[in-house]
């Protein structure tokens, strides 16, 4: 590394005033971007009397709407997440690509939304579980030797006697002794 890459890396670890103000620059930008302004608008002929002798208003001036905007900005920028925060910019922004991959809602099987997010904290590789351990959080549901024959789903009783009871059991009627 020769003197130049060495000077503009000790530059970037190390910000000074000029960084400290670009960042700012950048947030109070992305404040102004993210900020849905309300100005007045004025269109002539809309809302007002014409004729002769009217005196026409003229809308807001441009200081006017200059400070208007600051105001929204301040006030948009006061309550955002990372308002107190300086050195940070916090994205308030909707994923919409990731959010697929959020639950809508906790899974029946965890008694709270604590129990379910420590199970999905859980690393499950080799790397952080023994081999044992390992095996056993990755066993499959069905275990089933090859060649082995695997009996077909049947439907449970209750499912059985409400088909009876609609007439959807082929071969006759579900009552016996008719």
């Amino acid at each position: 590394v020769d003197r130049d890459e060495a000077a503009e890396m000790v530059s970037e670890a190390f910000a000074s005033a000029d960084t400290q103000s670009a960042f700012e620059k950048a947030k109070l930008g992305d404040v102004e971007k993210n900020t849905k302004l309300k100005l007045p608008t004025v269109t002539p002929g809309w809302g007002s009397w014409g004729g002769d002798g009217v005196v026409v208003r003229s809308g807001p001036s441009d200081e006017e709407i200059a400070r208007m905007k600051q105001q929204q900005i301040q006030a948009a920028a006061q309550g955002r997440k990372d308002a107190k925060l300086q050195h940070v910019i916090i994205n308030e922004k909707r994923n919409k690509k990731s959010a697929k991959y959020l639950a809508d809602s906790r899974p029946h099987q965890y008694g709270s939304t604590e129990v379910y997010e420590a199970s999905l904290r859980q690393p499950l590789g080799p790397e952080w579980n023994t081999a044992s351990t390992h095996a056993e959080l990755n066993k499959p549901a069905v275990v089933a030797k090859a060649g082995q024959m695997i009996a077909p789903i049947s439907l449970p009783k209750q499912l059985l006697r409400k088909r009876g009871a609609q007439g959807a059991v082929s071969g006759g009627s579900s009552r016996k002794g008719k």
